[in-house]
């Protein structure tokens, strides 16, 4: 049987993936290396430099593993994995920290993991909550996101998945215990520095307001992810409701001035990220019904380049000011 024009669209995508991620991994560290040239630390640590930028690389890798898994579509997944790219990750005060990278990194690992609960075996997807929580306090946003994905699906009248409880009780369970129990670890260490940390750089100290983390963010990644959170919540899309509980409790956090927006936004903005691919998802969708579908890559080409030069213009500005 010949190939339709469709099918054979999908594949080229398919074919050249990996070349269109490794270019977004390629803006991504180039953009880090950029924050950190164009903003240096007040403590230069030359190690932990290369490790975050190295850690770096990942991220646009993982956004479309996300939201490959989350909405099916190949050309939406490269669309979210190219709004990422320039997405700012590090201000003049965290760029020579890699534990702040590492902790993303472990956050959308934590959320790939829970999408592929149907084809992973839990106990082992729960590696990652539990290395989470010894790097990083914001682990413990897992909970009240995993509380609001609950909400959602019951809401919906649909079914919370037995390894889905299972993901979630036991490694609930198991950062309430690093924070609570285990006093040996180094999650107190983590909690002593993250003090200071939150205190030094506290939202009343440096005077700023809930919208700089529009202005940190940019516009892009704003807009076309909450049109996406839109667009999932229209379609009762179960795979968009633990992005959407994501994003919500970081908003939320960062409102109540329990995180400082500086840190905040980076994973508040990255999963407005993963969201956009169910927008556009819906558009290459509707343009294989128009006279444009023999250009529907084209069109993902070129969107995806504006998207990133646009999302680089934003960068060199925010740091530039």
């Amino acid at each position: 049987m010949a190939e339709t024009k469709s099918e054979h669209e999908l594949n080229t995508l398919d074919r050249y993936k990996y070349a269109f991620l490794g270019f977004f991994s390629a803006v991504s560290i180039a953009m880090a290396y950029f924050s950190l040239r164009i903003s240096p630390p007040a403590v230069p640590d030359a190690g932990a430099n290369i490790y975050a930028l190295l850690l770096g690389i990942s991220i646009p890798l993982i956004i479309y593993a996300i939201a490959k898994k989350a909405t099916h579509s190949t050309a939406g997944s490269l669309f979210a994995s190219a709004l990422s790219a320039p997405i700012q990750i590090y201000t003049w005060k965290t760029v020579s920290q890699f534990t702040h990278t590492l902790a993303v990194v472990l956050f959308l690992l934590t959320i790939l993991a829970f999408l592929y609960l149907k084809e992973t075996d839990w106990r082992l997807a729960i590696l990652f909550p539990i290395v989470f929580a010894f790097v990083h306090i914001y682990s413990l946003a897992l909970i009240p996101i995993y509380l609001l994905y609950m909400l959602f699906v019951k809401l919906e009248q649909r079914e919370v998945s037995q390894p889905e409880l299972y993901f979630m009780t036991i490694s609930s369970a198991f950062i309430l215990g690093v924070f609570t129990l285990f006093q040996a670890t180094p999650a107190l260490l983590l909690i002593v520095k993250e003090y200071a940390v939150t205190h030094y750089y506290s939202i009343v100290a440096e005077k700023v307001v809930l919208h700089t983390a529009f202005i940190i963010a940019g516009t892009l990644p704003i807009y076309l992810g909450f049109f996406g959170a839109y667009e999932s919540l229209v379609k009762k899309r179960k795979s968009a409701y633990i992005l959407l509980a994501g994003m919500l409790i970081f908003l939320l956090a960062m409102l109540l001035n329990i995180i400082p927006v500086a840190l905040g936004t980076p994973y508040f903005t990255l999963v407005l990220a993963c969201l956009s691919s169910f927008l556009y998802k819906d558009i290459y969708e509707w343009l294989e019904t128009t006279k444009f579908k023999k250009h529907t890559n084209h069109i993902l080409i070129i969107s995806s380049a504006v998207v990133l030069a646009l999302g680089i213009l934003h960068r060199i500005v925010f740091l530039s000011a």
